[in-house]
């Protein structure tokens, strides 16, 4: 194996450690009960998760990153909307190198470059780990796509800027108006086509979102580049004859500049 191989695997040692070191959380079962893990079996030590044959642990979203190149030094995170906040022992700007289990969104910006500038950088897999690229020591805030506590199931989330920047809105289900001003980036994970309309309650014109071959998400970074001008409802399936498939990516990272 290589050194950053060998790395990596300690790094899905790490993430599990802190994924089952704790009681499982409201949400924890409220988001298992919502995929339709209706056999959940979590038992007081919350080191015990099963869903249906499936390892709950495997599936859960996790990033381990470090401070230096090729992955040297260790810290672990869940979402964080200010890196100097959430992890004051590395603080803001000092990320090098990163592991992911599941669908993860890095920003040089605090709060998910909610102005709708700066770089972002996204990748997904498990256990998959990079020297970052134009984030390199940029990194302040990060966040999953997706449920946290499975990132194979089938989710739509909407971003209010284009690269997953900004507000976002997550659902599991069929949506008959959507709750934003604006949609511009989409994220779908999990094995379903999702159908988006340009009208509340599923009228107006649709285009049918997939996930990319082989893989458990669809990134669609700019939703008017596929004329797709407004997304006002969503369900579930593919109910239109415009069928769109994802650009083939492990990982992307773009550089918005402010107007």
């Amino acid at each position: 194996l290589s050194d950053v191989s060998t790395k990596c695997l300690r790094a899905q040692e790490l993430i599990y450690e802190v994924s089952f070191d704790r009681r499982p959380t409201p949400m924890d079962v409220h988001e298992a009960e919502l995929i339709g893990h209706k056999h959940q079996r979590i038992s007081a030590s919350g080191r015990d998760y099963q869903c249906l044959g499936k390892s709950w642990g495997q599936n859960q979203q996790s990033i381990t990153f470090f401070s230096e190149p090729n992955c040297e030094g260790e810290y672990i995170t869940q979402n964080c909307p200010d890196i100097s906040q959430c992890v004051p022992n590395v603080g803001d700007n000092a990320i090098s190198c990163a592991c992911v289990i599941g669908i993860w969104i890095l920003y040089s910006e605090p709060f998910y470059n909610s102005q709708g500038f700066g770089t972002v950088e996204w990748w997904f897999g498990l256990g998959y780990c990079w020297n970052l690229g134009p984030t390199d020591n940029q990194v302040s805030s990060l966040r999953s796509a997706g449920l946290k506590t499975n990132f194979m199931a089938n989710t739509i989330t909407l971003y209010y800027h284009l690269l997953f920047m900004g507000e976002e809105y997550i659902d599991i289900t069929d949506l008959p108006d959507v709750p934003m001003n604006d949609v511009n980036s989409i994220i779908i994970t999990g094995e379903s086509d999702w159908t988006v309309y340009t009208l509340p309650n599923f009228l107006g014109a649709s285009a049918c979102l997939s996930v990319q071959a082989g893989t458990f998400v669809g990134f669609y970074t700019d939703l008017s580049d596929l004329e797709i001008n407004s997304v006002r409802s969503f369900r579930e399936g593919c109910f239109s004859d415009t069928k769109i498939q994802p650009r083939p990516q492990r990982q992307g990272v773009v550089v918005s500049d402010s107007e």
